[in-house]
């Protein structure tokens, strides 16, 4: 059963795909072995822009020319027809691919600048030297390297980008759509939501770790005050919809509620507290499988005729199908197929009309660029200020593809660094900087991307630094004063750990423990949310180092504010310019202190200082 595998996290350290030398080396090859095309350029073309599609062609592969055929009326590529324009794709580069040990081949077609609103369609087609042709991507499987793809990158590439040799139709639309400030300005709570608050009031229950727990949605509307206090301005819920596990990210109905979570009503009167509060609502969507109890799976399996047997990616009718992390459980939908894109599309505009605010969308790079250009444009046709958000564990580079399809995906690579910083100092301050620099510049002005140091796929902070506090008040601390969307996972602002490392994911979601909130620690989360949202917009200056060394590191964040921390388990002075004017407004723990021109920092300790009046 061909399946995908889903993200683990090694040493329960680096929230990876590519996390080892090994699978870097085998992503790598993996874009070398066949006709590979990513994205068109830019990604997100605006009116009159000229875009260039690229295509490489790995050290194997025999080709003899390629062909750019494409549509500006909205009309498919792969027929025969004057609405069909065709241009050459000549060669542009021979490259030299060390761990291939041999030259690549990279060509380009161009399609000239459209008015705003033109939905513009394309196919690549290559002619090899035999006369064969193929339609790009496809991957060439003869390779000898392709047995030996076997980690959860290269099976994403291979299963997604390249379906089995089908025609892939490529598209993008042109707009003048722009990122809805509201994002910019977020500060997000996501919530498990059977495992935050139960109808009652009381603790949530679960029988067994991963059990479904008793919270439901009237009970997060009881604790929309703690929400509304804790400063938090946009609510993350993972899947709400009807399904048979705990987690949701299975549903058997997209449009309904799980009625363990509650019913209509509770929806709609959660809205409207959020609204009292001007709180915005993301809905996790997982469009990518659904549930082997959904109807209509249930009734493609049942009947071989049935019209929703082409809804699923059956390889041989019908006990094997394509299916997600190799669960039978998860059949992936084939939402190339435009029923089942309308169907997905449809029901989550009803979500917007209903007071949703936009999607965290789960396992975003399984789903092709078409689909969520199409989905981007009739969700913002319903509603102007909805935003979509992706879950892309891709390298960075890969992250920009999404660009005009999203307006922002989690940022994994700012995850991965803090957890490299202050885990076990795998890098020191200065590298820490060196990296988060180049980042932010790397990804600047295309997307919004919140970051994060804990979700739902991972352990927790706190547990792997061994209850330490100081180290998750340092995470925070370094988030919060950087200019992605901070993402509070539920919990993290009083101090809930886990039990035992993940195996079983549910270990990272534990209920709630509304007996055991550390006060001292969601104090220090209200004033790091207070200090977001100050009038001085902190996020929004620009950083220069002062100080990075093995011990500290230390920035001017515009000319008001300086950001120190020390990663080591002795007392640290870190260097202070215009200490005359200075005076310390956020610290992680006590005993910060200003001796002239030096900050003094006890261990793991990180604060936040301000300088004039």
């Amino acid at each position: 059963m061909a399946t995908l595998v889903k993200s683990k996290v090694g040493k329960a350290q680096i929230p990876s795909l590519l996390s080892s030398s090994d699978s870097r080396s085998r992503r790598l090859r993996t874009g070398a072995l066949g006709l590979t095309h990513e994205s068109c350029r830019p990604s997100d073309p605006r009116p009159g822009d000229v875009v260039e599609i690229h295509v490489l062609a790995g050290v194997n592969e025999d080709v003899a020319s390629l062909r750019l055929r494409y549509t500006v009326d909205g009309g498919d590529p792969l027929q025969q027809s004057d609405r069909v324009i065709e241009v050459d794709m000549p060669s542009m580069e021979v490259s030299w691919d060390t761990s291939m040990w041999g030259y690549c081949e990279s060509f380009r077609g161009v399609i000239p600048g459209q008015t705003e609103g033109t939905l513009v369609r394309y196919v690549i087609v290559a002619q090899r030297t035999d006369g064969a042709e193929v339609f790009v991507p496809v991957l060439n499987r003869s390779d000898p390297a392709f047995a030996r793809v076997n980690d959860a990158v290269d099976h994403a590439r291979i299963y997604h980008t390249y379906r089995r040799g089908e025609p892939m139709v490529h598209q993008y639309y042109v707009d003048k759509l722009t990122i809805p400030d509201w994002l910019h300005d977020a500060i997000i709570y996501q919530i498990v939501p059977d495992r935050f608050a139960t109808t009652n009031g009381g603790s949530v229950k679960v029988n067994r770790i991963d059990g479904l727990g008793n919270g439901t949605l009237r009970g997060l509307i009881g604790e929309l005050d703690y929400i509304t206090d804790l400063g938090a301005n946009c609510l993350w819920l993972t899947p709400i919809s009807p399904s048979p596990s705990h987690h949701g990210y299975d549903c058997t109905d997209f449009g309904a509620i799980e009625p363990r979570l509650g019913t209509e009503q509770d929806w709609d009167d959660l809205v409207a507290g959020c609204k009292q509060r001007n709180i915005r609502i993301l809905l996790d969507l997982a469009a990518n499988h659904v549930s082997n109890q959904h109807p209509l799976f249930r009734e493609a399996v049942a009947d071989e005729n049935s019209p929703y047997r082409k809804w699923f990616r059956f390889t041989n009718w019908p006990d094997y199908y394509d299916s997600y992390a190799m669960l039978s459980t998860f059949p992936i939908l084939e939402t190339e197929n435009e029923e089942v894109r309308s169907h997905i599309i449809d029901h989550c505009c009803r979500w917007l009309k209903r007071g949703c605010d936009g999607f965290r969308l789960d396992h975003a790079h399984g789903l092709s660029h078409a689909f969520w250009s199409e989905f981007r444009k009739h969700t913002r046709s319903v509603a102007p200020e909805s935003v979509l958000v992706g879950e892309v564990s891709h390298p960075p580079d890969g992250l920009l593809s999404f660009e005009g399809r999203m307006d922002g995906v989690l940022d994994f690579r700012l995850c991965e660094l803090f957890r490299l910083l202050l885990v076990d100092s795998s890098i020191t301050p200065s590298e820490f900087d060196r990296q988060v620099s180049r980042h932010l510049r790397y990804l600047e002005g295309r997307m919004v991307n919140p970051s994060f140091f804990d979700n739902h796929d991972m352990n927790r902070l706190l547990f792997i630094v061994g209850g330490d506090m100081r180290k998750v008040k340092l995470a925070a601390l370094l988030q919060f004063t950087l200019p992605g969307p901070p993402i509070i996972y539920y919990g993290n602002e009083i101090g809930l750990s886990q039990q035992k490392g993940v195996g079983r994911l549910e270990e990272a979601r534990l209920p709630f423990p509304r007996d055991a909130i550390n006060i001292e620690m969601l104090q220090y989360y209200k004033d790091l949310v207070a200090l977001r949202k100050s009038g001085l917009r902190i996020w929004q200056q620009e950083r220069k180092l002062v100080q990075a060394d093995e011990a500290v590191y230390a920035c001017l964040v515009g000319d008001r504010f300086m950001v120190a921390i020390n990663n080591s388990g002795t007392q640290q002075f870190v260097v202070v310019p215009m200490a005359q004017s200075g005076a310390v407004v956020l610290c992680t723990q006590t005993g910060v202190e200003l001796c002239g021109d030096a900050l003094k920092l006890p261990a793991y300790c990180g604060a936040v200082l301000k300088f004039g009046a």
